[in-house]
């Protein structure tokens, strides 16, 4: 049965991707807001995502890796099942051979305030050897891949249910543990710099893929 979406519904969002024996998880979080007539659903909301962020983050992996898909869940202000769609998983769009797989790319999400807190980072998984300029950065032909996958972060996401026609508003943020809050992105740039996440290693114990 489909799951309605009530304003103020806290929603996670984590895209997987893999590469031989290790996987990559990006996690975003959403209010829900704004409903008319009774709302969308999370199933409605899933496949929206999925509709603006799969090809913009396939665009910037090798494509000796791949994107799996997606899944959503509320947790606030009560848990539920996942929702997974895998409507677009793909080969990574890059061609070349992968660099170590702890290698990232790395879109910094920002807020109208300070502090780190009010901050937060994509990790985007598995580039290619061909994203690496010869000073050992980011070429800028990768950092224009990775500028559009930024320019979806801030973006609100109107989800309609096909059904009734109600429609919600999911509004991105930087989700606060401590308060059970979360602060709206305003902006997203993305780094000509890479990061390093070393659960993804080729050191780093097997991970399997959720789906």
């Amino acid at each position: 049965m489909p799951i309605a979406v009530a304003n103020g519904d806290i929603f996670r969002v984590r895209f997987i991707c893999s590469a031989g024996n290790q996987i990559a998880i990006n996690v975003l979080h959403y209010i829900a807001g704004n409903n008319t007539g009774v709302g969308a659903t999370m199933e409605d909301f899933a496949a929206d995502m999925d509709t603006n962020f799969s090809q913009a983050l396939a665009d910037c992996v090798s494509d000796e890796a791949q994107y799996r898909g997606l899944d959503v869940a509320r947790f606030l202000p009560s848990t539920s099942s996942a929702v997974v769609v895998t409507t677009n998983a793909q080969v990574g769009g890059l061609t070349g051979t992968l660099m170590p797989r702890q290698v990232c790319g790395l879109v910094s999400k920002l807020t109208d305030f300070g502090g780190r807190k009010n901050r937060g980072r994509c990790y985007i998984p598995f580039p290619p050897e061909t994203a690496n300029d010869t000073d050992g950065s980011p070429t800028n032909a990768y950092k224009a891949l990775l500028d559009v996958f930024a320019a979806a972060l801030p973006v609100v996401i109107t989800s309609t249910d096909i059904m009734t026609a109600g429609t919600s508003d999911f509004t991105p943020v930087v989700y606060h543990d401590a308060t059970g809050t979360g602060t709206p992105i305003t902006s997203a740039v993305s780094r000509l710099k890479w990061a390093t996440q070393r659960r993804r290693g080729d050191y780093g114990s097997s991970n399997a893929a959720p789906f």
